[in-house]
């Protein structure tokens, strides 16, 4: 029987199945594999998380300060942190907010926990679990031989090089300052790698020596901070870019690669005089950088090189294009050259105002040549030293300010600056990063500020800025919202101006002592800062007062204490402050901020502070009136108060030096002390003394050209020989001013001795222009003293 043939596939059916295979495959692959990463992801999610519990736990006791110390609690825990990573994915350790976040490396983000995406976070901030670490301390030395094969470098203490040394980069590499101080010791360190690699120089001070990077496929980003005399020398870097985000004081010196300057980093010269033939160089500046140094000489040379700005470039220096060589310069606003940057050097006695040759100042000319950079240090920095002490009020000056805008540093070097009172302040705004050191300001009786306000997101700091007055029997008014040192500290949000939301001020007054002694009655204002911390933050520390200070709701430091903390960050710390004058609150108790809600707010942090003589003159009895004929009558105070005195203010004094105005008193004030007071059955006295107008003796006589004052009675005022007397003319009164006759003797051009006057006229400005004439009373106040001497009260009334 013969055996029946099974039947096989056929060509074509094995085609189809084939078919209906491939066609699976291509739908279900791509599914599994995406199922597959999410579980990787979810996984991954999971570990963080878990991490996260068990850094949480371990900082209550103490939080770990380095990666190594993360490494070693999680390793506690049972996790084996060199096997905890999945296919593109990483586990990084933020330190700020010491959590592990995981880092997608295919796309450089942060991909979970949440809060943490889309934050710009990269390796430059982040620090890897799994890569091989090594720990820099007291006991290990950064040497070549022993260090060479290490991912990651992470320093415990501040270390010495012994030697010239070259690390070798992997493809991750890391080297973490962690804060600390690398000293060179005059060697070189080098970092190199021929493969591509990405480089992180962390948060840390490098110092005397030189850095020597030399990555042709590399990407560097770096945030350390190099001292003076240290140079970083770039040999070669990718066009994916070197990435600056520190401080150099000194050169960066590129010869092959992309440079980028962030908007963080500030940089004191970029130098790409060392470029080589055929070489591609790229600067892209966000930063502040004072210079860029191009070529000496080019001639020769085949560079090619291009400038990109985008921030706060100063000049650029020794531009030469050589006959082969390329160079494009974009968005550079200040262009200078050697030859322009002399010529404005010529302003000042010595110096080209960068930071290590500031410009120096030793006449008042000079002084005021500041202002001819005001437009200049709107953007970019400058720096000034004093080299002799600055009388302003020698000369005679016709705008309201020094300068507009100051960024940089002026360093007054221990000397004097004395104000003029045709000024509103010596500068107006403070910009960028800016430092006020070392100098004695004195202010005549206009409060003329050093630097009242301030551009949106400014630094400023005073340091060791002491400000006091000519005569120190004088006194100046503060109105609402005005300081001393500076009047509104942030800017107002009231405005509703969007880009203000984001902006943050920030204020330094540090080893500042103000003597200035000031008479007020006017609410919301301080010594250090009138108000508006909505979006400033302010530090007081080590400062002091030793003035006498008055009025009705008295603080120290802050006057305003309006603010928007939910709309932006705002802070006040006030630490080793000391009150050793006399602070007069008639309308409260006199504080450190706040005096307006009675108490220092629970916002301001406060911390070994001595407050002094804060005085609450409480006299409930004193009073002050003008009565229906207009006379001023006070009111009796309290039965130990044994002196009064009465205050009268006015409207604007003008002072004159050989015919021209040099000066103003904006609002004129004078004391007079009252004697053999009586007072009525009612506790009232009739002082004599009526509301009408301030005039001087010419003016007067102007006015009643009748008049014969040689037999009136002429009071005494003030230390200076000024007098006054009370006249009524058509039925109104005058306070006719005698003002001292005040002279000086200065040299004029060809070296000889001349002596010039000073005189006075009361006026008012129409369309900017001065028109003298009398000027009418405002305000009356009273002050009632003890057998000491010490303020009872003060009571004041408008007239």
């Amino acid at each position: 029987m013969a055996k029946k043939l099974k039947r096989a596939f056929t060509i074509v059916e094995l085609v189809i199945v084939i078919a209906v295979i491939a066609i699976l495959a291509a739908v279900l692959i791509p599914t599994f594999t995406s199922l597959i990463d999410k579980a990787n992801l979810s996984a991954d999610e999971v570990t963080v998380k878990n991490m996260n519990t068990i850094l949480t736990t371990a900082s209550v006791e103490e939080e770990p300060e380095t990666v190594n110390e993360v490494i070693d609690v999680l390793t506690e825990a049972g996790f084996n942190v060199d096997s905890a990573t999945k296919s593109g994915h990483y586990f990084m350790w933020y330190q700020e907010k010491n959590v592990i976040v995981l880092y997608d490396t295919n796309n450089n983000e942060v991909i979970y926990p949440e809060e943490y995406c889309n934050q710009g976070l990269t390796t430059s901030v982040l620090q890897s679990l799994t890569n091989e670490v090594s720990v820099i301390d007291a006991d290990t030395q950064l040497q070549s031989a022993s260090l060479a094969n290490y991912s990651k470098y992470l320093f415990a203490s501040d270390q010495v090089l012994a030697g010239n040394v070259e690390l070798k980069a992997k493809t991750q590499f890391y080297f973490s300052l962690n804060g600390k101080t690398l000293d060179l010791g005059g060697h070189t360190l080098t970092i190199s790698s021929n493969d591509p690699t990405t480089i992180i120089i962390g948060v840390g001070n490098i110092k005397n020596g030189t850095l020597e990077i030399n990555a042709p496929d590399g990407v560097v980003y770096d945030s350390a901070f190099y001292e003076e005399n240290t140079s970083l020398n770039i040999e070669s870097i990718a066009n994916d870019s070197y990435h600056f985000y520190g401080i150099f004081t000194g050169n960066i010196v590129l010869k092959e690669g992309r440079l980028v300057i962030e908007k963080s980093a500030e940089v004191d010269k970029v130098d790409l005089s060392a470029a080589t033939n055929d070489s591609n160089i790229s600067l892209y500046n966000e930063g502040i950088t004072t210079a860029i140094h191009i070529l000496d000489n080019a001639e020769n040379n085949s560079a090619n090189i291009t400038i990109e700005n985008n921030a706060k470039v100063e000049y650029v220096l020794s531009f030469v294009e050589g006959q082969d060589t390329h160079i494009t310069v974009i968005g550079v606003d200040q262009y200078m050259t050697d030859e322009e940057r002399d010529e404005t050097a010529k302003l000042f006695a010595f110096g080209n105002g960068s930071e290590s040759n500031p410009y120096q100042i030793q006449t008042e000319e000079q002084f005021m040549n500041i202002g001819k950079l005001s437009s200049i240090m709107r953007s970019n920095p400058r720096y000034f030293k004093l080299i002799d002490d600055i009388d302003l009020s020698t000369i005679n000056i016709d705008r309201s300010w020094v300068s507009a805008y100051f960024q940089g540093k002026f360093d007054g070097n221990g000397f004097t600056v004395k104000s003029n009172d045709s000024l509103d302040s010596i500068f107006l705004d403070g910009a960028g990063n800016t430092t006020f050191y070392n100098v004695k300001y004195l202010i005549g009786e206009k409060k003329v500020s050093w630097c009242p306000y301030m551009t949106g997101g400014a630094n400023i700091v005073f340091d060791d800025v002491d400000i006091g007055m000519k005569d120190d029997q004088q006194f100046i008014t503060l109105e609402k919202n005005e300081g001393v040192y500076i009047d509104w500290a942030g800017c107002d949000l009231l405005l509703d101006y969007p880009w203000l939301k984001d902006t943050v001020n920030n204020y330094t007054f540090r080893n500042c002592d103000c003597s200035v002694n000031i008479m007020n009655a006017i609410d919301y204002n301080a010594i250090f800062v009138g108000g508006g911390l909505q979006n400033a933050n302010v530090v007081v520390d080590s400062c002091s007062y030793s003035g006498t200070y008055y009025g009705a709701q008295v603080s120290l430091v802050l006057g305003n204490i309006t603010r928007y903390p939910n709309i932006t960050p705002c802070s006040l710390i006030i630490r080793n402050f000391v009150n050793s004058g006399m602070v007069v609150g008639t309308a409260g108790q006199p504080v450190l901020a706040g005096a307006s809600a009675g108490k220092v707010p629970d916002w301001v942090v406060e911390s070994n502070n001595t407050l002094g003589q804060l005085i609450y003159a409480v006299d409930k009895s004193l009073g002050i009136e003008k009565d229906s004929s207009g006379q001023i009558v006070i009111s009796k105070g309290d039965e130990n108060a044994k002196s009064y005195a009465l205050q009268l203010f006015g409207g604007t004094r003008y002072i004159y030096r050989g015919g021209q105005c040099i000066g103003e008193n904006s609002t004129y004030s004078f004391i007079i002390n009252l004697s053999d007071v009586s007072w009525d059955e009612n506790g009232k006295y009739e002082t004599g003394f009526y509301d009408g107008y301030f005039v001087t003796l010419d003016q007067y006589k102007e006015l009643d050209e009748q008049a014969d004052l040689s037999s009136e009675k002429w009071i005494s005022f003030g230390k200076e020989g000024d007098k006054f007397c009370l006249k009524q003319f058509n039925g109104e009164y005058y306070y006719v001013f005698d003002f001292a006759e005040k002279e000086e003797s200065y040299e004029d051009e060809e070296g000889e001795i001349q002596t010039r006057k000073y005189s006075y006229a009361f006026g008012s400005k129409v369309n900017g222009n001065i028109v003298e004439g009398k000027v009418t009373l405002n305000t009356a106040a009273v002050t009632d003293y003890n057998s000491k001497g010490i303020i009872m009260g003060m009571k004041t009334c408008k007239l």
